[in-house]
C-alpha cells in the first residue's frame, strides 16, 4: 500500500531539496511506499505547516475536495476548477508550477550545453570532410545535409542556454528557499476559538 500525507485540501510534496511544500494536484504528492516513512516526514514538516491537520492517509483512498473538481459532462472526466485571485489556491498553483518550471530548467541547463559542445564538434568534423576530401556531388550534399542540421541543433541550445540564464540570473532560488505557500495555506486552515459563546460553535460544527 502507498501513502500520502493530506489535510483534505493539501497534499504534501518533496522539492528538489527534499523540503515539505503543499499542492493541490495529488498526483504531484509525495508517495510513501511504507507507513512509517511517511509518519517520519509528518513528523518533519516546517513550522509553518504543523497545526494545519495534516496527516498519513493511503493513496488510493484519498480524494480531492469536491469543490476543486467538477465533472466534464462531455468526457465523464474529472476536470479542475480554475481558483479565483482571491483564493489561497490560485497562489499556491501558481507557486508550485514556478517551482517545477525553475527544476527543470536548472535541470535540462547542464544538457543543453553539452549538446550544443556536441553539435560544436559535429561542425567541425563535417567541415574539416568537405575541406580534405574530393567529395562526389552525392557525399557532398549529405554533408551540407548533416551541416545544416547540426548548425541548426547547435543554434537551439544556444538560445535555450541563453534564455535559463536570463531566468536564473534573476535569482528565483531565493524566492524558492523563501516559499511563501506554507503562510498561504496557514490562513485557510484557521480555527476560530470562541470567545463567549463556544455553545454556539459547538452545535454548529455538529450540524
Amino acid at each position: 500500500m502507498s501513502w500520502v500525507i493530506t489535510n483534505d485540501k493539501f497534499f504534501v510534496r518533496s522539492d528538489k531539496r527534499g523540503c515539505a511544500t503543499p499542492v493541490i494536484d495529488k498526483r504531484r504528492a509525495k508517495i510513501f511506499d511504507e507507513r512509517f516513512n511517511a509518519d517520519e516526514f509528518l513528523r518533519s514538516l516546517p513550522k509553518a505547516m504543523k497545526n494545519l491537520g495534516y496527516y498519513v492517509a493511503p493513496a488510493d483512498g484519498c480524494t480531492m475536495q469536491e469543490d476543486d473538481h467538477r465533472t466534464d459532462s462531455t468526457s465523464g472526466t474529472l476536470s479542475h476548477r480554475k481558483p479565483e485571485i482571491t483564493e489561497a489556491d490560485y497562489y499556491l498553483e501558481a507557486i508550485a508550477s514556478f517551482r517545477e518550471f525553475i527544476q527543470t530548467i536548472q535541470k535540462a541547463r547542464p544538457k543543453l550545453e553539452e549538446q550544443q559542445i556536441r553539435a560544436e564538434m559535429e561542425i567541425e568534423d563535417l567541415l574539416h570532410a568537405a575541406e580534405f576530401y574530393d567529395l562526389a556531388r552525392d557525399q557532398g550534399y549529405e554533408i551540407f545535409q548533416r551541416l545544416r542540421e547540426a548548425r541548426v541543433r547547435r543554434r537551439n541550445c544556444k538560445n535555450a542556454v541563453a534564455w535559463i540564464s536570463f531566468v536564473l540570473e534573476a535569482d528565483p532560488s531565493n524566492f524558492l528557499r523563501n516559499d511563501p505557500s506554507p503562510r498561504i495555506s496557514g490562513p485557510s486552515h484557521r480555527q476560530y476559538r470562541p470567545r463567549a459563546l463556544p455553545e454556539l460553535f459547538e452545535q454548529l460544527n455538529s450540524l
